[in-house]
């Protein structure tokens, strides 16, 4: 391999990328942000504020119910051995399927019509 043709291309990358060193830097400094709405990031702020917990909230929520540690063990007794009390055949409509209509409806018909036909 000659060195004497590849010589050129080395040389002008080298020098390259000591030269982009002198380039100005792409970071933002202060005097990019100039064009910014001073509302800027104001869409975040609410955001954050939104999840963040109230430590003392005006409200104070109900208590839950009390409960019973023993009724508590007998349910899960009852639920391991698979005796758990079965809920009544509830469902979630009135609604009667029996019976049946004829479903007609004419529609509004596709008649003579009373217009002027055509030119």
């Amino acid at each position: 391999m000659q060195l004497g043709y590849w010589r050129p291309l080395i040389v002008l990358l080298g020098v390259g990328a000591l030269m982009s060193g002198c380039a100005e830097g792409t970071q933002p400094s202060k005097r990019d942000h100039v064009n910014l709405s001073d509302d800027f990031g104001q869409a975040l702020h609410e955001d954050l504020a939104v999840q963040i917990a109230d430590p003392d909230p005006a409200w104070k929520a109900t208590p839950p119910p009390p409960s019973s540690g023993d009724r508590a063990a007998l349910a899960q007794t009852r639920y391991q051995k698979d005796t758990v009390t079965k809920p009544a055949n509830l469902s979630t409509s009135s609604v009667s399927t029996e019976g049946g209509g004829s479903g007609g409806g004419s529609g509004g018909g596709g008649g003579s019509g009373g217009g002027t036909g055509g030119p």
